[in-house]
Order: structure tokens, then C-alpha cells, then sequence
């Protein structure tokens, strides 16, 4: 059957509008062609409709922002001066080789830029409180998936407990759709159990559909360049024989 092209899984689909509550902050005055690649995968995203698809889809983004903001941060506080190739360098293989520390940092950075009269930090936990809330008839299913990611809301205490919890998450769903070892965990559409649904779905594509247009939406610190371009060196050295 697969030789032939023939379907033998099931297509799950996620059909809801992006959320986004930042859309009246978009500025035509501003340059955003620093985000031409996130406007091309986001409407990858959009056109998209099988949900384990899009959560890759919009996962890409958040990957491109953790690479992004460290470069930022040394772009800023070198106020458009020069660094060096070995310096970026660096901030890449930091990322590659801790990605869910990469994760973290771009949460802890993003989660106080302002929002609706807060933080978008306050929004997300507001939410997760208000998904909780809504499901207390399936707060069981949601804690068997949360288990088999080896997580649990038990850790949350207040935001900064709930950032970490978040963090995590997010990425280990990644891994839990991406990785298909004999001893891991994997997310399918033949695996796909109704507290991943309600994750996915009700809580994580919509909150990450809101971080990522308010990032894109205005000027901040976290994943914007000043500059037009970046400028850097090679940092060689030729010692005296």
C-alpha cells in the first residue's frame, strides 16, 4: 500500500484561525525584511493542516529564534561594533549543544515584553491556569501525557517555575514528534491520546501563535538586529615562527 502511495494513517487536522492580539502594533514604518524567512515558515504554518505538522512548523520559528536572540544580545551591546566570526561561532554551537537551555533563555527573555497591559509572561501562565480550568474532567489525561514527557504541573509554583515548566515542554513535544528511537516516547497520529490533543490544540499552537506575532509585531530586545547588517571579522592570528 505505501509503495503504491496508498494512506495509511490518519490525517488529524487543525483547522483554527491564528490568534493574534498584537496585530495593531505592527508598525508599516518599521523594516521588518529581518523576518522575511519567519513570514515564509509561518505561512508554511498557515497553509499547513495536519496538526503535528504545524506544531514543526511553528517550532521552526522558535528554533530560529533561539539562535537569533544571543546574536542579538551581542549585537546590541556592542551597539553596531564589530565582532568576530569566532564570537558567532560560539553562540551557535551553544544553542546546538544545549537546545533546551536555548529554549529557556529565549522564554526567560521573551515572557516580560509588554502585553495587553502586562507581560506576555503573565498572559501564557493566565492561560495555562484558564486551559486547566476548562478541562478539570480531564486533568487525568493531561497529566498521563505530561508523565510519559516526563514532566508534571507539580513543579509549577508561581511564574518563573511555570516559564521553566513551559520551556520544557514545548521542546520535549518536539522531540516526542521528531524522534522515533525504540526507547523514546513518540507522538503520531496512531499516538495521539486525548491530553496531547488538548496540549497541542487547546493550550501550546495558540500560546505560541500569540509569542511569536508579538515578537515579530514590534522593536524589542530579544529577537530584533538594530542595525541593517551585522558586521564582522575574522579573528586569525599568524604567530612569528
Amino acid at each position: 500500500m505505501l509503495t503504491k502511495g496508498k494512506k495509511i494513517t490518519r490525517t488529524i487536522e487543525y483547522l483554527a484561525t491564528p490568534r493574534n492580539s498584537s496585530i495593531n502594533n505592527y508598525n508599516p514604518e518599521l523594516n521588518y525584511a529581518q523576518f522575511s524567512d519567519i513570514v515564509q515558515i509561518m505561512g508554511e504554518y498557515v497553509d499547513r493542516k495536519d496538526v503535528l505538522s504545524k506544531y514543526l512548523s511553528i517550532y521552526h520559528v522558535i528554533e530560529n529564534f533561539m539562535f537569533k536572540h544571543p546574536i542579538v544580545k551581542l549585537e546590541r551591546a556592542r551597539n553596531g561594533a564589530m565582532f568576530s566570526i569566532r564570537e558567532f561561532k560560539s553562540l551557535y554551537k551553544a544553542v546546538e549543544t544545549n537546545e533546551l537551555d536555548a529554549v529557556k533563555s529565549l522564554m526567560k527573555a521573551s515572557f516580560p515584553l509588554p502585553f495587553n497591559g502586562s507581560t506576555i509572561g503573565n498572559e501564557v501562565y493566565s492561560l495555562w491556569q484558564a486551559f486547566l480550568n476548562q478541562h478539570t474532567t480531564e486533568l487525568v489525561d493531561i497529566d498521563e501525557f505530561l508523565s510519559k514527557l516526563d514532566t508534571s504541573r507539580s513543579s509549577i509554583t508561581d511564574i518563573n517555575s511555570f516559564r521553566s515548566f513551559f520551556s520544557t515542554v514545548l521542546y520535549r513535544i518536539r522531540c516526542s514528534i521528531v524522534h522515533n528511537k525504540e526507547t523514546e516516547y513518540h507522538i503520531s497520529s496512531e499516538n495521539y491520546t486525548n491530553g496531547c490533543r488538548l496540549i497541542l490544540e487547546n493550550f501550546y499552537l495558540p500560546t505560541m501563535e500569540e509569542l511569536i506575532f508579538l515578537l515579530l509585531a514590534k522593536e524589542n530586545d530579544v529577537v530584533w538586529y538594530k542595525s541593517d547588517a551585522i558586521a564582522l571579522w575574522n579573528k586569525t592570528a599568524v604567530c612569528a615562527p
